[in-house]
């Protein structure tokens, strides 16, 4: 009950937001067929940023996969996580801990490391945008000295939480978060990885921009490249708060809110994330689909083992 509630409450958001927004609905009826296939197109190769960012997941956990077995996972993956929960990332770290033997600590570790590297290599490229007029008005209203201070406070919880772990390492607790921060080695053992996550943090943001590129054209908006590249990169901090299915309602609000920022109008830039997620959650269930059949049948319904 509680995971229908959370698309109930998520729909009924979005029908508030249509039937007070002011936005002319009929301009996306009368997008142009090739807007709308170069954003399929450009969505069918995020799909391969998804797929890259498996692969390399992989390569840290030191597991040996086919590549059209990856490739499958991915996109199983992008279906997956619009379960709730986070039903995809659970589903890959389940699958792992099956078929693979990764143990849960190390997959978690891995994830959190992506997760930490996407917002901070997010967070340094919005810098490039630090002296546009339009961004200035919302970089004045952060309050640097907080931030740095919630660093401070966190950084000297870690190093107190390890040297506590370490005075009493026979706590089960202890031994199970030592175990966990071992899996720091993972950084260090290919330096090259680190290197092709950064490539791939950065290749996503480029494909998400111009996504919104098109989006933005399919709501009835003109937007420069320098425009839907700033609000790519400020869109794609939402992917650390995405906990709800699929990141339904954060990243359009993240979208909105850049959007009010950069042209005063929240509900053009919502379209057009809803016009994003619309094509996008086509082609999903459509690959996602034939992704889950065949993992299916490879892995579970012969009961085969691949190693």
């Amino acid at each position: 009950m509680k995971k229908i509630s959370v698309y109930i409450i998520l729909v009924i958001i979005l029908i508030i937001f249509i039937s007070r927004s002011d936005y002319d609905f009929k301009v996306i009826l009368n997008a142009s067929a090739q807007d709308l296939t170069f954003l399929g197109a450009v969505i069918l190769l995020s799909y391969f940023s998804t797929f890259l960012s498996i692969a390399i997941q992989l390569r840290l956990l030191d597991v040996k996969e086919e590549r059209k077995n990856i490739c499958m996972l991915s996109l199983a993956t992008n279906l997956l996580n619009y379960l709730p929960a986070k039903g995809g990332m659970i589903s890959f770290g389940t699958f792992l801990k099956v078929k693979k033997k990764v143990p849960v600590n190390k997959f978690v570790f891995s994830t959190m490391l992506i997760y930490i590297l996407v917002t901070i290599f997010t967070l340094l490229l919005s810098l490039f945008f630090i002296f546009d007029e339009r961004m200035i008005r919302l970089y004045v209203k952060i309050n640097l000295s907080y931030i740095l201070m919630l660093f401070a406070l966190l950084l000297i919880a870690l190093i107190i939480s390890i040297n506590l772990a370490r005075k009493k390492k026979d706590n089960a607790l202890s031994k199970y978060y030592l175990l966990f921060l071992s899996n720091k080695d993972m950084i260090f053992r290919n330096k090259l990885n680190m290197f092709y996550l950064f490539v791939l943090i950065f290749t996503g943001i480029v494909l998400f921009s111009m996504r919104m590129y098109f989006a933005f054209r399919i709501a009835g908006s003109e937007i420069t490249l320098y425009d839907s590249l700033l609000i790519g990169v400020i869109a794609n901090l939402s992917f650390f708060f995405s906990f709800t299915p699929g990141g339904l309602g954060v990243k359009e609000g993240f979208v909105g809110g850049i959007s009010f920022i950069l042209f005063g109008n929240a509900g053009i830039g919502v379209v057009a994330s809803l016009a994003d997620r619309g094509v996008n959650l086509i082609l999903t269930l459509i690959t996602g689909t034939i992704a889950v059949r065949h993992l299916d049948r490879k892995y579970f319904s012969n009961n085969k083992e691949n190693e």
